[in-house]
């Protein structure tokens, strides 16, 4: 079984503990031009200690990316103008990658997003918690295979 369980079962709390705000910051090519947007925790308001709990606990937990993807539906929706031929990016954690529920919700926006000419890109970021857990390369399979586009952040 997923270590994981085992310290979200020891830290129940840690979860939901915060209540994540995001930014959406542009990305421009080399000629300045808009390529598309990045979604990202906005740490302004928290402490020092709450947003390294943030970064170095909470965010092993799919809790928060599961709200990020819903938020992200609406986001789309209801801003398909402005975001009309761009991408938008997301950071997904090695440690998601075996919610199966989670990457069912990402495959379902990048098919909504798609529909609205929106590129869903999911970064996969470079913090390891999991190892070498297979489960990793399923989930990689999984969305590959829905044709979810997908980067490695920060390698």
């Amino acid at each position: 079984m997923c270590f994981l369980l085992d310290r979200y079962l020891s830290d129940r709390n840690m979860a939901n503990k915060h209540n994540l705000g995001y930014k959406i910051q542009e990305i421009n090519d080399l000629k300045g031009e808009n390529i598309g947007y990045e979604v990202l925790i906005n740490a302004e308001g928290l402490s020092i200690r709450q947003a390294d709990e943030i970064y170095n606990k909470g965010l092993m937990f799919p809790h928060s990316t599961q709200r990020l993807i819903r938020r992200l539906e609406r986001y789309v929706e209801e801003n398909s103008q402005v975001l009309f031929g761009k991408n938008l990016f997301i950071n997904l954690e090695r440690s998601h990658l075996c919610d199966k529920f989670l990457l069912c919700d990402i495959v379902i926006l990048s098919r909504k997003a798609a529909h609205k000419n929106v590129n869903v890109i999911i970064e996969i970021t470079e913090r390891d918690t999991c190892g070498k857990c297979p489960e990793i390369g399923t989930g990689i399979n999984f969305l590959n295979k829905n044709n979810v586009l997908l980067a490695l952040d920060d390698y």
